[in-house]
Order: C-alpha cells, then structure tokens, then sequence
C-alpha cells in the first residue's frame, strides 16, 4: 500500500531514511496507520500497544525500515523462486481483504510453489494474526496433520 506501514513509502525505501526520523516520531505515524491494516481499525487502536512495542528503539526502527526496503514487487519473485526449490510442504495464508499486499500476490506465490496449499481467510485484513487469530491457528494445525 502507498502508505503503510508509514506514510511517504518511496522516501522511505531509500537507505538512509532511518537517519531522518527520530523513533518517536516514527511511532507516531505507526499509531495513525497500523490500523488500516486491521479489518477492524478501532478494535486494533485499543490493541495496538503490543504491536509498537517490537519497533520503539533504534535498533526496531532499523528493523521496520529493512522490511520497508523488502516490500518491492522483485522481492515477491525472490521468495517464490527460493521457496519452490527447497521441496519442502509449503502453507501460505492470507487476509482475504489485506489491502498492503492483496491477495493476488498469495495466489500467485501458490501458482508459483508447486506443491503449495493456499488459505485464503475471509475477513481478514494484513494484520491476520489479529483479526483472525483462530483462523490462523485451524489453517496451520490442518496443514500439519496433512502431512
């Protein structure tokens, strides 16, 4: 999405773009838009403490800034083709209704992966473990007694 996980995305891709903003600040703009990765954005303001925690200190801002670089359409190739070649079984489960990365970008990885099994949860926004935590666990515990 153009803005998520923060706002100016293609700014902050750029390597140094941790160096410009304090971890406050930062903070900030997480707490504005971390819930629209949320199916439920209110219920998920009222959560939302545990999931800043991980990022509040230089060392998480580095972090979080080092997947913003990953979240570039080649990255999406990178991980299908790695993940295709270690023949090893392969979940993937998506937010039926994540708008940072739709779904279209699961289903490819399923065509892709050959082999793979793809759970698609509806309702379920980019925040899946939040939204649909029970779904989450059914999905894994399935697939685990599947093989």
């Amino acid at each position: 999405a153009e803005n998520w996980p923060l706002t100016e995305m293609k700014k902050r891709q750029d390597y140094d773009a941790p160096k410009e903003i304090s971890v406050e600040d930062m903070i900030k703009i997480l707490q504005e838009t971390l819930p629209n990765a949320s199916n439920n954005p209110q219920r998920f303001k009222d959560a939302m403490g545990n999931y800043l925690e991980q990022w509040n200190s230089e060392l998480g801002k580095e972090v979080l800034f080092q997947h913003i670089r990953l979240l570039i359409p080649y990255y999406v190739n990178a991980v299908s083709a790695d993940l295709a070649v270690l023949h090893k079984p392969i979940l993937i489960i998506w937010g039926e209704k994540d708008e940072q990365v739709p779904v279209s970008y699961g289903e490819r990885l399923y065509r892709e992966i050959k082999g793979a099994q793809l759970v698609i949860v509806p309702g379920a926004g980019h925040l899946i473990l939040f939204d649909a935590l029970n779904a989450v666990v059914t999905a894994i515990t399935d697939f685990m007694h599947s093989l």
